[in-house]
């Protein structure tokens, strides 16, 4: 971690081993070409809205600076003041502030032909809303409502000047033939605008008839007026995020309007679209919604709320957890929760309501440990439990220092103090440390908190008080000492804007090196938190280089050449790695670099080969075996370690999935760097590494059984040598499982050496697998031996299966009763034995046609563990295979249950989910995009074969619908082969419909 040493000096030690970032901050601040929007967006962003508005008065100064972005500065002012008026506390300041910003919105829009007006128009009106929603915070006396709905009306209005505006230009561009690139881009542009602005007036409408101390009987206008234009929305334009929040929007018109019915069937229709980020926390208002409406029910309907809203609270991400709307969603499942613990009818079994009271409590502590108007309540329902909870403390505030000197003097004074607090908390930070000692931990490290704070509030306000004429020295040392601050304080998006501004401006020099170390490690930890940005990889990469040309030969600067090299790989840039490595002096780092490279090649090439993209796959598996062996040669000689070795392990498995056992045979007796000369070597290589290579040695083993019939014997008596091996290598209390999990390893990685071969190659590993796999079955009673004998059955029955087919046959059937016997074998030996045997039981059954058997075995898996993913997909699955066979007339029915599920519990719930509900649930993590794409597609695909049996154009119809919905939702479909699967399908649909077959507009890059 980084320390501060002296005031005067630099920051030393900042070496954080974690790499690569994920904040995008501005690059050189005063430079010709700079990224101003960026920029002042990045400094609202830190709440620094002095520098902000003196930036854009001195913007002009500066070169590079494009003509529209200098029109545009009233807009971003009155921004950056509408900001500053949300975050003061002073009224009257707020209200200036207000001021400021329409003022500024008025002068921009007083332009003409700027591409920004609508948008300055729609300011206007957020602004209007804005101050109408601040004077009816707190308690509005007449006069204050009155006002508040004056500026609701106008802002009303503004909205609906746009929404004509733009409906005419969208109904001109409608006419007009093939539109081009910029074209588009504009009609969609003002598409947004328009929906927003048609929501913005019916929202100011709405909260209009809020300021009435009777909305229903004096504002029923204003609510019907709104409820319209919330219908109008979510019906007609449910396909884009606006239309879907106004599913949210109706609801809440319609249960001001007394429509309780109707207002609940909107929430849950709320919560059925998908979990796009940008509808996450309609969602959350929408299951508030439908707890306080089953709860007003007589008697209350508490398990409603319950059932839906547990699981998205536990799904609340946590950049969300102090959200109000989070908040408000805790305390209203912890009221049906408090209900329930009540319920002695209904919830017979007192360990029942003590849950529920457990939960109910664990929710109002968490709601009340977060300052916001909703601690209260939460501490309040606490103190009907018997628990007493003090309500979070504010964090202090520093005083207006009168210069800079005084605010960096104020830090200075503090930071003595704060030295002391760590070395406390270091002395008292032990294993065997008292409830007397963690209580006087607690309190130290919040003082230490608190000192940070006051430090970082004083040096904030000092250098907003800089000038031309400030001290250039204490200057950087302030911004410096703030960087450092914020980065202890792990501020980490903070410290990356102030590191890097005081990089940027003090080139060369040892201020300028330690502003860009605390960003450069700032950009590194903030990755931790969020991998997925690359706009913020480019940025890192954009200041090691900067660190790299203005501190050449600083050892701490060069550290950021392996940063690069990192970003470059993590955001999968393989040429611009590639080039970087090849570059770098001959030796070992540079071979390190090469084998990561060759490493990270072959997990792309099996990423892209499970998304079916198999000639960019086989490039890089290609690649990766170059770069691999590139790397393991300029070690030939040498000691090898086991990073060396693991790469030799990946070099095998190229080399098995490209069909050349001779040259895996060739790596794994390598001297040097072979696994199994490593293991021998060191004697404990580790288990993990040993299963992976002896797994592995087994199946380079068998293929040249299949490659050398006359070796058969010689070969198959060393693979069961090197399967004694592989038992002894897996020891411990969780020995048994291990042994599985491996197993399954191994039976995935001889699944897809299969599928890469074909004709006689392939059947004669088939039958080679065979005979391995037989000897194996003679010679062992072992539960989990027996259970990858016979998932690997599974496996070859499944690559020998032409594409396409849905029952097996021939020698697949053969395979697969093998299997179905192998696997009864295992439970016939044990009434205990894992799900991973009965699913797999139940997949050989389905395989086979014997589709009752296996929904039967599907829902004895999903009563023991009904959140098993892969089961719930196969039982779905099995459902709409078996819907293909069933008579006509149980058609519609059969694929009900596909949809929807079946195999209900005690409870009347369905142990099986069906298509719809996996698609809803994968929808939640992005981990699981195939699968929710995968669900969708066989949602639609269900609804359309049901609906083409029965000949129900409105199931086809529907079917169609649920492709558009979630190509608006999510353009790029979740890849190629989902989209080409979609749109194959939508384009069947369409033509069985009698329409045109279109299909879906050409997939967008995510």
């Amino acid at each position: 971690m980084p320390s501060f040493s002296g005031f005067r000096g630099t920051l030393r030690s900042l070496h954080v081993k974690l790499f690569l970032l994920v904040f995008s901050v501005t690059s050189q601040v005063f430079a010709a070409g700079e990224p101003a929007m960026d920029f002042i967006k990045q400094l609202r962003a830190a709440q620094y809205f002095d520098t902000a508005l003196t930036y854009l008065d001195r913007i002009s100064e500066y070169p590079g600076v494009s003509k529209d972005f200098l029109d545009a500065i009233p807009l971003e002012k009155a921004q950056t003041y509408i900001e500053l008026a949300i975050s003061s506390r002073n009224g009257d300041i707020r209200n200036e502030n207000f001021r400021l910003a329409e003022a500024e919105i008025s002068a921009f829009l007083k332009q003409e032909g700027h591409p920004r007006l609508s948008e300055a128009r729609l300011k206007l009106g957020k602004l209007q809303l804005v101050r109408a929603t601040q004077l009816m915070a707190g308690e509005p006396d007449d006069a204050t409502r009155s006002e508040a709905a004056k500026s609701y009306l106008a802002a009303s209005k503004t909205f609906d000047a746009i929404v004509e505006d733009l409906r005419e230009k969208l109904k001109r561009m409608a006419g007009a033939k093939a539109p081009g690139p910029e074209a588009k881009t504009l009609r969609d542009r003002y598409r947004g605008e328009f929906l927003q602005a048609m929501s913005s007036a019916a929202e100011s409408r709405r909260l209009a008839a809020g300021t009435y101390l009777d909305p229903i009987k004096d504002g029923k206008e204003l609510l019907e007026r709104a409820l319209k234009s919330f219908v109008d929305l979510s019906e007609n334009y449910g396909r884009y995020a606006q239309g879907a929040i106004a599913t949210l929007q109706r609801a809440q018109v319609e249960e001001q309007l007394g429509e309780k019915e109707k207002a609940l069937d909107s929430y849950l229709r709320m919560l059925e679209q998908p979990d796009a980020d940008a509808l996450r926390d309609a969602k959350y208002q929408a299951m508030n919604g439908i707890i306080r409406l089953g709860l007003e029910k007589s008697p209350p309907n508490y398990q409603m709320g319950i059932d839906r809203g547990d699981p998205i609270v536990k799904d609340v991400r946590p950049n969300e957890r102090t959200a109000s709307t989070v908040q408000n969603l805790r305390i209203a499942l912890a009221k049906a929760y408090l209900l329930r613990s009540k319920d002695t009818e209904k919830v017979k079994k007192p360990v029942e309501r003590k849950r529920a009271e457990a939960r109910a409590r664990e929710l109002l502590n968490t709601a009340s440990r977060i300052p916001s108007t909703q601690s209260d309540e939460a501490i309040a329902l606490l103190a009907d439990l018997g628990i007493d909870r003090e309500a979070p403390v504010e964090m202090p505030r520093a005083e207006q220092p009168v210069s800079l000197r005084d605010a960096f003097e104020s830090a200075r004074e503090l930071q003595a103090a704060m030295d002391q607090l760590e070395s406390t908390i270091a002395a008292l930070d032990k294993d065997d440390t008292t409830a007397e000692q963690k209580k006087q931990l607690e309190e130290v490290r919040m003082q230490l908190v608190e000192n940070r704070l006051l430090a970082i509030q004083y040096l904030q306000r000092g250098l907003s008080l800089v000038e031309l004429e400030s001290e250039l020295e204490l200057v950087n040392q302030s911004r410096q000492y703030l960087a450092f601050l914020l980065f202890k304080s792990k501020h980490y998006r903070d410290a990356t804007v102030v590191g890097l501004f005081l990089a940027r401006n003090a080139p060369g020099s040892e201020a300028g090196l330690s502003g860009g170390l605390v960003a450069l490690n700032a950009l590194q930890l903030l990755l931790v938190e969020d991998s997925g940005n690359n706009a913020a990889s480019g940025q890192l990469e954009s200041l090691a280089d900067f660190m790299l040309k203005y501190w050449p030969g600083n050892s701490k600067a060069a550290l950021a050449q392996g940063v690069i090299i990192k970003v470059a790989l993590k955001d999968g840039k393989w040429d611009e790695a590639e080039t970087r490595i090849s570059a770098m002096p001959e030796g070992e780092e540079r071979a390190s670099y090469m084998r990561l490279l060759g490493v990270l090649l072959w997990n792309e090439y099996i990423k892209t080969r499970s998304a079916g993209e198999e000639a960019k796959a086989q490039e890089f598996l290609e690649r990766a075996r170059v770069r691999v062996a590139e790397g393991l040669s300029a070690i030939d000689g040498k000691l090898a370690n086991i990073e060396a070795g693991k790469a030799a392990l990946v070099l095998m498995k190229i080399n098995l999935r490209m069909n050349d056992a001779e040259a895996a045979s060739i790596v794994m007796e390598n001297e040097t760097y072979g696994p199994t000369a490593i293991i021998d070597r060191l004697g404990n290589a580790g288990q993990s590494f040993e299963s992976d290579t002896y797994s592995t040695e087994l199946q380079v083993l068998v293929q040249r059984m299949a490659a050398s019939p006359d070796d058969t014997d010689a070969l198959l008596k060393r693979a069961m040598g090197v399967m004694d091996k592989l038992r002894r290598s897996v020891v411990g209390p969780d020995a048994q499982k291990k042994l599985t999990a491996i197993y399954i390893r191994a039976s995935r990685e001889i699944r897809d050496s299969l599928e890469s071969s074909t004709g006689p190659a392939k059947q004669a590993l088939v039958s080679a697998f065979r005979v391995f796999l037989a000897q194996i079955a003679k010679t062992t009673k072992d539960a989990a031996t027996l259970q990858w004998v016979g998932q690997t059955l599974v496996d070859l029955a499944k690559t020998s299966m032409p594409s396409g087919t849905m029952k097996a046959t021939g020698q697949s059937a053969e395979l697969l009763k093998t299997a179905v016997s192998t696997f009864q074998q295992v439970k016939a030996g044990s009434p205990d034995v894992p799900l991973q045997v009965e699913f797999q039981l139940a997949t050989a059954q389905r395989l086979l046609g014997d589709y009752g058997a296996a929904v039967k075995g599907y829902a004895a898996i999903l009563s023991k563990k009904p959140t098993m993913l892969d089961a719930q997909v196969d039982a779905a699955l099995a459902y709409e295979q078996w819907a293909q066979i069933v008579p006509e007339k149980y058609t519609v029915a059969a694929y009900q249950k596909a949809l929807n599920g079946g195999k209900p519990d005690a409870k009347g719930k369905n142990l099986i989910w069906g298509w719809g509900k996996v698609s809803q649930l994968t929808s939640r993590d992005a981990k699981y995009q195939d699968m929710f794409f995968n669900a969708r597609y066989h949602v639609a695909l269900c609804r359309y074969r049901a609906g083409k049996k029965s000949k129900s154009e409105k199931l086809m119809e529907k079917a169609k619908s649920d492709i558009t919905k979630v190509h608006a939702l999510y353009p790029a479909m979740g890849g190629e082969t989902h989209y080409l699967k979609f749109n194959q399908l939508l384009k069947q649909i369409e033509t069985d419909l009698g329409q045109s077959a279109q299909g879906l507009p050409k997939p967008v890059e995510k």
